[in-house]
């Protein structure tokens, strides 16, 4: 039973190496595209962003620099700047008086 699951979980693994391998490949075939490290987005979001879009590390800094990123990480890192962006910005909140 214990060499059935070990060959199961190689075999997972393996499978899982072999997809990573192409994720990263089919990214690095895409054209580069270019964020902006906006030093705005410190005040929220701290001096650098991260996250992993499906094992692809992904790292911007807010230093005022242009990074360069394939198209989808790109698009996808400015979707969640957006998000910080409308997130953080304030709202002008009236409320009315009735007399």
């Amino acid at each position: 039973m214990a060499n059935r699951m070990e060959r199961a979980l190689k075999l997972s693994n393996e499978k899982y190496n072999r997809d990573s391998a192409a994720r990263r490949a089919k990214l690095s075939a895409e054209p580069k595209v270019a964020v902006y490290g906006n030093p705005l987005y410190k005040e929220f979001l701290g001096d650098t962003y991260s996250f992993d879009y499906h094992d692809y590390p992904v790292i911007i800094n807010f230093d005022g620099k242009n990074y360069l990123y394939p198209k989808t990480i790109a698009e996808e890192l400015q979707k969640k700047l957006d998000a910080a962006a409308r997130g953080n910005t304030p709202k002008n909140i009236s409320e009315s008086v009735v007399v």
